[in-house]
């Protein structure tokens, strides 16, 4: 039982989903605390003049355009990602694009797009404009821009990662290691005595040097 949990515990670790899934849930209980809050002080953060004010058109307007952004940067940055690193792995080997899938950088990137878009779903479904009984949720709207201002920094983050892992496949691939026969069954020991471990490492965090010298089965 206790070795199924620890294959379990290191399968849901590997997983390239873990960390989104439960930043979504984490982004889905604040979109909740922060809806209450709206409830009960509305007024009080609306005096303030701290947090956003308009009106419900526009709350809707807002909201739906940051979720729109989040869910369409998310999915054409990590298409054109993974089309890139399917070529380079291609050249240099598959271990390259799972060490991509199991990197927690990546996975905290698509887990903030992912809750960004979550979270304006969810505060938009309140957002009414019934007359008397209008209600718009300043404070999650706040939230919900601080959130796409993050999203922005986090893109940056992402591609200038990504270009740093890219790199080596433009930097004489006939001499890496990674390349061609070198990874076909076993690494050869004399390649990777020769290639710098701090080169690699510098050009791609994300590359494991004892996984990728480790032979496969």
């Amino acid at each position: 039982m206790k070795s199924w949990l620890t294959n379990l515990w290191q399968k849901l670790q590997a997983s390239f989903w873990l960390v989104p899934a439960l930043m979504a849930l984490v982004f889905s209980a604040l979109s909740a605390v922060t809806i209450a809050v709206d409830r009960y002080a509305g007024r009080w953060l609306t005096e303030t003049g701290l947090f956003w004010a308009g009106e419900p058109e526009g709350a809707r307007e807002m909201l739906t355009t940051i979720a729109g952004s989040m869910i369409t940067v998310a999915g054409v940055t990590f298409s054109i990602t993974i089309v890139a690193l399917t070529l380079a792995a291609s050249q240099f080997g598959p271990r390259l694009l799972r060490s991509f899938m199991r990197d927690r950088g990546n996975q905290i990137v698509l887990g903030t797009f992912i809750s960004t878009f979550l979270f304006c779903l969810l505060i938009l479904r309140v957002v009414s404009s019934n007359g008397g009984n209008a209600f718009i949720p300043h404070l999650s709207i706040t939230v919900a821009l601080g959130l796409a201002l993050a999203s922005i920094g986090v893109l940056i983050y992402f591609k200038r990662r990504q270009w740093r892992c890219l790199r080596i496949s433009g930097s004489n691939p006939a001499a890496s290691p990674l390349s061609g026969a070198a990874t076909s069954r076993r690494l050869s020991a004399k390649a990777w005595s020769a290639w710098p471990r701090r080169t690699i490492s510098s050009w791609c965090p994300q590359i494991s040097f004892r996984r990728l010298s480790r032979p496969q089965v």
